[in-house]
């Protein structure tokens, strides 16, 4: 009888010794083995990249300067437009007229109202050609590819220091062809993709795979 009570008392005090859980959650999260604390794999966060110190990408050095806020010359046949899209951006640029519509053609600039600027060329009122997009500061955040109004070829994006955060490749429009992030911690995110859709999912990846 008193080895049993002996026994009682030793599970009891052993009980209160347990610590508590902390924030009520009892799937605490493990620490490794450098006393660092992870999530699960599963849970595991992406880094947005935002291109933090790094060293800006030399390619800046080859990118157009921004240009003047208007276009001013318009190639024969054609007219300079300019006005407002629905978006408030400013926009001037070349069109001819189609059965009583105007039709783009040629170069054309969009300021949005931050001072940012989007430049390129139009034929026959679509996205021909090389895009570039500037932010207020004159640094080139994005050149891009078009083929009739779609994205098509190569994609580059930059922070506003001129880090490079990403290239990609496209196809009508579709994320064709290889496609690498360069995260703020140094990490490069390396994907192909055929025709919009992912097909060689790495780890880690700021997509969801398409499983369709």
């Amino acid at each position: 009888m008193g080895l049993v009570v002996a026994i009682a008392a030793l599970i009891v005090l052993l009980r209160d010794q347990r610590p508590e859980s902390q924030g009520g959650n009892d799937a605490a999260v493990e620490p490794t083995a450098s006393g660092t604390s992870t999530l699960p794999p599963a849970e595991a966060a992406i880094v947005v990249p935002s291109g933090g110190d790094a060293t800006p990408d030399p390619l800046q050095d080859a990118m157009p300067p921004k240009p003047v806020a208007t276009v001013s010359g318009c190639q024969e046949g054609t007219q300079l437009v300019a006005g407002t899209t629905k978006g408030l951006e400013k926009e001037s640029g070349c069109a001819h007229t189609v059965d009583g519509g105007l039709v783009k053609e040629g170069h054309w600039i969009f300021v949005d109202p931050r001072g940012g600027e989007t430049s390129g060329e139009f034929v026959a009122g679509k996205k021909e050609g090389k895009w570039t997009t500037w932010d207020p500061n004159g640094t080139v955040v994005k050149s891009e590819e078009f083929h009739l109004d779609n994205n098509d070829g190569q994609q580059i994006e930059w922070s506003p220091k001129g880090v490079r955060l990403a290239e990609r490749e496209f196809k009508g429009g579709r994320l064709d062809g290889r496609v690498t992030l360069y995260l703020e911690d140094g990490t490069i995110v390396r994907e192909i993709w055929k025709g919009g859709r992912r097909i060689d999912p790495p780890e880690p990846s700021p997509w969801p795979v398409d499983a369709s």
